[in-house]
């Protein structure tokens, strides 16, 4: 089974120091790091860093300790870049997140993270089905 996901608004930081392209551990400005979420076993987050140049990064995050996450690198196929000190650290919604959402019968969706949407097989309401609500985003299978 895939590791949960975690998610948190507008949880935003810059690096408090420097990282090579090897780096697990991602020092976040001082108090920052409350602003992620805190992984337990069997979950994660994704990061992206983005240096000075608009360089880019997909990370995910295992464990985070204060203002240090422990991430694995060059995830979602970004390569690992060295960041700089003042460089952007972003918990954002990426295609990888969005392929790993389960369904109801807890099979994760499938060509929702490509650009190969079929709307034959796949259709999104916003009309409340069954027991939902007006409003609710909801993916329904043909």
């Amino acid at each position: 089974m895939a590791d949960t996901f975690l998610f948190a608004n507008n949880a935003r930081s810059t690096l408090a120091s420097g990282i090579t392209s090897v780096a697990t551990s991602i020092f976040l400005q001082t108090g920052d790091g409350a602003l992620f979420p805190s992984p337990g076993a069997g979950e994660r987050f994704t990061i992206t860093l983005v240096d000075s140049s608009g360089n880019v990064e997909i990370a995910y995050c295992t464990s985070r300790t204060s203002d240090t996450l422990t991430v694995t690198r060059g995830e979602e196929g970004t390569t690992n870049i060295a960041f700089l000190s003042g460089d952007v650290c972003e918990l954002r919604f990426t295609d990888g997140t969005l392929g790993n959402i389960p369904q109801n019968d807890g099979n994760l969706q499938v060509n929702l993270n490509s650009d190969l949407w079929d709307g034959a097989n796949k259709t999104v309401s916003v009309s409340a089905p069954s027991g939902g609500s007006d409003g609710d985003m909801w993916f329904q299978y043909e």
